[in-house]
């Protein structure tokens, strides 16, 4: 039987890196940094925003007929749930943006970028102001391509509604004129004068709603345009964390949590135990094949060489060996299917982010999608796919990421609502 294991492990390890996977992981893909935490939340927004607005792209190529009311009604109806939807994932996705904050890690340029670019996907313009802020905060107002990004997002909407775009560009007019002028009132944080700033503004929208909106994302994109030029001076001293040393790797315990997130997590958390009974995920068992020391997953997170996408070993932190860390999964279902066969305990290689990224992404590159990850066939086997699966599962848990979204194969209802209770979630959730 650990014949069999070790030549089953070999042979994934082997298609791994030949079938699957980047070469080079290119400028600005986010697999550069060499946290390890940072990594894994650049892998949670490569994987989570490809889910946003799917259900919003669905209605929209529903066929329907044109000449029916009750067609256009169901249509009007199953748009504006897609929305709320929409909305929903996005919420996830910025209060996911702002844990980064919140923990004090050093801002990863591609985690605005997938989020802005999904946020243009599904017309959603909600959250546009504080990404804005969020952006300047960072000092990454000057990042050409969020930039791009952001404008191309947020440059269209509804109608009634004012374009960031336009917006953007009256900013720019106004900031001209002020130049030619002498005036020297700075962009970010001004004040409102009376009537000169805002005759523009109450020309193009006349209810109090619209002009107010138009107003808060207007001094948004003043900020932002003007810490274009303020964040070529060095970045702020905000103390973050950059490193990969052991020292800076904080323990699962420690590491800090918002309520929104903390509810999707524990969602995530109820509904994988119900798909697989009495699950059990081991991480700290594995032991070194030389001096036979236990590592536990810090230790195995440590020994891992940042930023190598290509490298699945470890280091022992008590001989420098190197070796293929793994963990195993288990559970009580009798059809669970394990490395030797069913009801027996699944061994998966354990991945750093950095390799994991790139499988992933290389997965969704060659498969349909994000689609084929969802599919609940995707993590049925024992097969490359099922390790993949279960070290985002893994990876997600570690460092405290909602994971909620890989289980949406599974279930009928949609997972991610807008701010459900725990409880309200769990009774309007069915298995498919």
């Amino acid at each position: 039987i650990i014949s069999a294991e070790f030549d089953r492990r070999s042979t994934l390890r082997a298609m791994l890196r030949n079938q699957h996977g980047i070469v080079d992981d290119t400028r600005g893909s986010g697999g550069r940094n060499k946290s390890p935490e940072v990594t894994a939340f650049v892998l949670f927004f490569a994987t989570f925003t490809m889910v946003i607005g799917k259900e919003l792209s669905t209605v929209e190529v529903k066929p329907h007929n044109p000449t029916s009311r009750k067609s256009l009604t169901n249509l009007d109806d199953d748009m504006e749930v897609a929305k709320t939807i929409a909305k929903a994932q996005i919420d996830l996705g910025y209060h996911t943006l702002s844990l980064m904050r919140v923990r004090k890690l050093s801002p990863e340029p591609v985690t605005y970028k997938l989020l802005i670019q999904a946020c243009g996907r599904c017309r959603v313009t909600h959250r546009a102001q504080q990404l804005m802020e969020m952006l300047a905060r960072d000092g990454l107002a000057t990042n050409s391509e969020i930039y791009t990004s952001l404008i191309t997002a947020f440059s269209g909407g509804n109608e009634n509604e004012p374009s960031a775009l336009a917006i953007y560009r009256e900013s720019n007019a106004s900031e001209a004129a002020s130049s030619v002028t002498g005036a020297s009132i700075p962009l970010m944080g001004r004040r409102k004068t009376e009537g000169s700033e805002h005759s523009s503004i109450s020309e193009l929208t006349s209810p109090d709603s619209t002009k107010k909106k138009r107003d808060r994302i207007k001094n948004a994109m003043s900020s932002f345009s003007s810490n274009r030029k303020l964040f070529k001076k060095p970045r702020s001293k905000r103390k973050v964390v950059s490193s990969s040393s052991p020292s800076s790797l904080t323990k699962k315990k420690n590491l800090r949590t918002t309520p929104s997130i903390v509810t999707q997590i524990e969602l995530g958390e109820s509904l994988l135990d119900s798909l697989y009974p009495g699950l059990v995920i081991d991480t700290e068992s594995d032991a070194c094949p030389k001096c036979a020391k236990t590592l536990t997953e810090d230790d195995i997170i440590s020994g891992w060489t940042p930023c190598a996408s290509k490298n699945y070993q470890t280091c022992c932190p008590s001989c420098n060996t190197k070796f293929v860390p793994k963990f195993s999964v288990s559970c009580n279902s009798s059809s669970f299917e394990g490395s030797q066969g069913r009801g027996t305990s699944l061994y998966c290689d354990y991945l750093s982010p950095w390799v994991l990224l790139r499988e992933i992404r290389s997965v969704i590159s060659a498969t349909e999608g994000i689609e084929s990850v969802l599919n609940e066939k995707f993590r049925s086997g024992s097969d490359i796919k099922a390790t993949l699966w279960w070290n985002l599962i893994v990876t997600f848990r570690r460092y405290k990421l909602p994971y909620i979204f890989l289980l949406q194969g599974s279930f009928q209802n949609q997972l991610i609502l807008p701010s459900p209770s725990l409880t309200e979630s769990m009774t309007d959730i069915h298995a498919a």
